[in-house]
């Protein structure tokens, strides 16, 4: 059962480490840059964290 865990363990932390390092070289940029209104952005921004939001 230990084993388990430890290979599971290690399993995750060398995903979430490569996971990580591609998430990095994401660039950024405005939203007109790829065809989005900055105030749509806003309104999807809003409605997600109403979602998100414990009730």
């Amino acid at each position: 059962m230990t084993r388990r865990i430890l290979v599971t363990t290690s399993f995750l932390l060398g995903y979430l480490s490569i996971s990580f390092s591609f998430a990095a070289e994401i660039s950024t940029g405005k939203a007109e840059d790829v065809g989005i209104s900055s105030e749509r952005l806003q309104r999807i921004n809003t409605a997600m964290q109403t979602l998100s939001s414990p009730r």
